[in-house]
Parts: structure tokens; C-alpha cells; sequence
């Protein structure tokens, strides 16, 4: 095996040329480190791997932490046929409750991997066969870790410091979890707040979805906790030890049932064909983005993303809401209207068919079902 020097008009790359055992830049092969490792070269091999490889530059990326806010919707609605294929609402009902999550990503040691491009989701690929494996893929954790300081110095400190105040706090924290990214900590829902929509007297019940979305959004809100837990996070203590070590210690509460969480009585809401009209022409206010915080001396600045979503809960939803002409579940993507990033869910799909009714999918969670009496 031989060391080749190859020019391009970009920049000079010192490559290896022998048996090829894992992809490299310009279609050559990864062979990039020699046989018998030269040290003085790798430097230079290296910054035109990072070019072309994915995979580090996920490493060297400063990622942010998240507040997100979750908001929960059960949405059930009541009708009699008129005709065929025409229906009559005679009620809807929604059943809302929420919570924040903080996302707190942690730097991991690199190994040998590729990039999902349409997720960016990595996973483990075979390593190359040389004997200096360990030596290489040491030099590059060190790489990546030297480039994080110089382009955030405190950056991943700082990262693992939030991380065990909230494990050691975690009053507040329904579950807490560590997977290969960073930490996600789940805080107490709130109460369930529950509303019975109906039509106004002398008019037929419509109503949008856009007005669906505004009428979740004004009866709840978790803008003071988000406030609050920011404040949380920019008090803390911060130093400048980078010796901090966060574990992989979880903390998961008993399953939720009916009598874990508080529930406000049923609200009963007089819905016109005006304010059904109004409400789906109001669109999402627009709120901060994210928050930044000083953390030391040196002005060094923590930012905090912030991210709002909604999950409309229906059992059967293409009977629920006729935007949809089928069965309908988000996965990855939300639908967003209005300012709004809307994921739905189907309970059919927890149900058997032997036990589909919403009843029997209730009860297998410990949650009995409430009858409304519906008015003539």
C-alpha cells in the first residue's frame, strides 16, 4: 500500500491507495488511513473526510436544546343521517389536556456510521479491516471534540449540567429517558379541561377545523409553565467543570388511568354559524422561536428552541372528520394550517376487531365511558 498525492483545484487531499474497504470523497477509497499510521498525514486526510462524510458532521454539529409543548385532544362528535351520504351534527365533544417536554441532546462518542438523508437518523456500518482501527477512530473522537470547543467552548458542559439538575429535580417530572441523542424529559400533565359544542338555538351545527384548533386554544394554555421552566433552566448554577459525567438513569411513573389525573366539569359551548366562520378565519398567534440566556462571563449564550405541537385524538376519524376521506395517521410529519402543526391519531388503531367500540379500547385503560345527553 502507498501514499499518493492527489490535486484538485479545491484543495490538495493526501489519500491511500490499496484495497478498498469503506467509501471515501471523490469515489476513492477509505483506505485513507495507512497500513502503518502516519500521523503527520491523517490531520490532512481527515479535514477532506469531513467534506464529503455525513456522519461526522452530525457530530459536529451544536445542537440546541428543546421546550416542547404538547397539547392533547380527544375529539368525538355526534350525528344522525339525512340522507345518503349526508349527515347531521348534532354535537362535538373535546377533552383537552397537555404537557411540556425539554429535549436536552448530548454529545456521543463517534463510530463508524451513515445518515438516513431523509431523516437523518444514523445507523452502525461495517468498519474498515485495518489494524489500526482503534487508533483511527480515536483520532477522530478527539477531532470532533477539539472542533466543538473551538466553535462552542462550553457548549457540552453546559449541556450535561442541565441535564442532572433536572435528574436529581424531578418533582415535577412524570419520566425521564436517555437514548443515543440526549435526554428527554417529560413534566406532569395537566388537567383535563372538557367541552360539550353544540349549535345555537334555531341553527345547524358546523364546524371547521380551523375553529376546532382555535376553540382547543383558547380554552387551554401552557404559555406560564414554558415561561417558568425557561426561567428554571437560566438560573442554574453553571461552572466551568468539564469533567461532568451524565448517567444513563431513568425515571418512569405508574401507567395513567382515569384517577391519576384531575378533570373540570363539562363546559358547554353554544356554537353560531358567525363565530364558527370567525374563529376558522383567526389564525395562529405567532410566539418567540426560541430564548437565549447569558451563562458566564465571557457572554457565552444558551439558546433554547421552542416548539409547539398538537395531537387530535379520534376514534375512527374518517367518520370524525370529513377533511379526510379514510382512516388518517401522522407519523413523522404534522399537517400545519393556520400556524398550526396538527399530528392525528386514530384510537381504531388500538382497538381488535373483536373489541373496537371506544368503550372496550376505555376500558382496557382503566377508563370507564361518560354518557352526554344530547339535546332535541
Amino acid at each position: 500500500m502507498e501514499m499518493k498525492h492527489v490535486e484538485t483545484n479545491a484543495t490538495k487531499k493526501f489519500v491511500l491507495v490499496g484495497k478498498s474497504y469503506y467509501p471515501l470523497l471523490d469515489k476513492l477509497p477509505l483506505s485513507t488511513i495507512v497500513k502503518n499510521l502516519d500521523l503527520e498525514k491523517i490531520p490532512q486526510t481527515f479535514s477532506c473526510y469531513i467534506e464529503e462524510n455525513t456522519s461526522i458532521k452530525q457530530h459536529l454539529r451544536i445542537s440546541h436544546p428543546k421546550i416542547i409543548t404538547d397539547i392533547c385532544t380527544g375529539f368525538d362528535t355526534e350525528y344522525v343521517p339525512i340522507d345518503i351520504h349526508k349527515n347531521k351534527l348534532l354535537s362535538a365533544q373535546i377533552s383537552i389536556t397537555g404537557y411540556l417536554k425539554l429535549y436536552i441532546p448530548l454529545v456521543r462518542d463517534y463510530e463508524f456510521e451513515g445518515v438516513n438523508t431523509l431523516t437523518s437518523e444514523t445507523y452502525i456500518k461495517t468498519a474498515p479491516k485495518f489494524e489500526e482501527l482503534a487508533s483511527v477512530r480515536n483520532f477522530i473522537r478527539n477531532q470532533i471534540k477539539e472542533t466543538r470547543v473551538l466553535k462552542q467552548p462550553n457548549h457540552d458542559n453546559i449541556m450535561k449540567q442541565i441535564c442532572n439538575y433536572f435528574i436529581k429535580n424531578d418533582e415535577l417530572i412524570d419520566n425521564f429517558n436517555r437514548n443515543d441523542q440526549g435526554y428527554i424529559f417529560q413534566f406532569k400533565k395537566s388537567p383535563i379541561v372538557n367541552k360539550f359544542i353544540i349549535a345555537e338555538a334555531d341553527e345547524t351545527l358546523t364546524l371547521k377545523f380551523k375553529t376546532l384548533l382555535n376553540l382547543i386554544h383558547t380554552s387551554f394554555d401552557l404559555g406560564k409553565e414554558k415561561e417558568e421552566l425557561f426561567n428554571t433552566i437560566s438560573t442554574i448554577n453553571f461552572t466551568n467543570n468539564n469533567n461532568q459525567e451524565v448517567g444513563f438513569d431513568s425515571k418512569v411513573n405508574s401507567p395513567w388511568n382515569s384517577r391519576t389525573l384531575k378533570q373540570y366539569e363539562i363546559e358547554t359551548i353554544k356554537l353560531s354559524n358567525y363565530r364558527n366562520d370567525e374563529l376558522s378565519m383567526v389564525n395562529n398567534k405567532k410566539e418567540l422561536k426560541y430564548g437565549e440566556f447569558i451563562v458566564d462571563r465571557n457572554n457565552n449564550k444558551v439558546k433554547i428552541n421552542f416548539i409547539n405541537n398538537d395531537y387530535l385524538y379520534a376514534h375512527y376519524n374518517a367518520a370524525d372528520l370529513d377533511i379526510l376521506k379514510k382512516g388518517f395517521t401522522s407519523l413523522s410529519k404534522p399537517i400545519k394550517i393556520g400556524g398550526f402543526k396538527v399530528y392525528i391519531r386514530d384510537t381504531k388503531a388500538l382497538s381488535s376487531a373483536a373489541a373496537g367500540t371506544l368503550e372496550a379500547v376505555g376500558k382496557a385503560h382503566g377508563l370507564t365511558k361518560t354518557n352526554i345527553a344530547v339535546p332535541n
